[in-house]
């Protein structure tokens, strides 16, 4: 078991040896991520086992954990998005080996080695975030500004109808 995450991997080398990779990984290195975020700073907690399944197809069982600094989309103010994301993933080299994949896992497609192992966490965490990240309905703060609505007068005064030219118009 690794507690340091490595920055590259060979996926199937890890799997066919059974390897166990745990540790941090730094926000701030998630350069897809960055955009959907509000601060990057602190960590995101990795699990990955790699290993072979009964019918010796290579594969990597996950987990992550860690919260994320985001922006309400309806009060425009930061917010926590909890991440706890539990994936499977079967390791294929193309197109073919990924039609015939079980349908318990989802297809990791690896063309070359090694790769980078944020791509993967990274892909993850992305998958797991909300559409549209909001507080929950009560929590938002929203700033609603005076606009003297209070004083406003309504006109009662009935006003002709700018339509009625084109009664005369029409044929009876």
């Amino acid at each position: 078991m690794h507690t340091r995450l490595p920055v590259t991997i060979d996926p199937f080398q890890l799997a066919s040896k059974g390897e166990r990779l745990e540790g941090p990984i730094a926000i701030k290195t998630l350069t897809r991520l960055a955009p959907s975020l509000r601060d990057t700073t602190g960590e995101i907690q990795v699990t990955l086992e790699f290993g072979l399944d009964e019918l010796r197809q290579p594969m990597v069982q996950g987990s992550l954990s860690g919260s994320l600094t985001m922006m309400c989309q309806r009060c425009l103010e930061p917010m926590v998005q909890d991440i706890d994301s539990r994936f499977l993933l079967g390791l294929v080299k193309n197109e073919y080996q990924m039609n015939r994949l079980s349908e318990e896992y989802e297809p990791l497609l690896v063309t070359e080695s090694p790769i980078a192992l944020a791509s993967i966490i990274e892909d993850e965490i992305l998958l797991s975030l909300p559409i549209v990240a909001t507080h929950a309905p009560g929590d938002c703060r929203l700033v609603v500004a005076a606009t003297g609505m209070d004083s406003v007068e309504v006109d009662t005064e009935t006003k002709p109808n700018p339509f009625a030219v084109l009664k005369s118009l029409k044929k009876t």
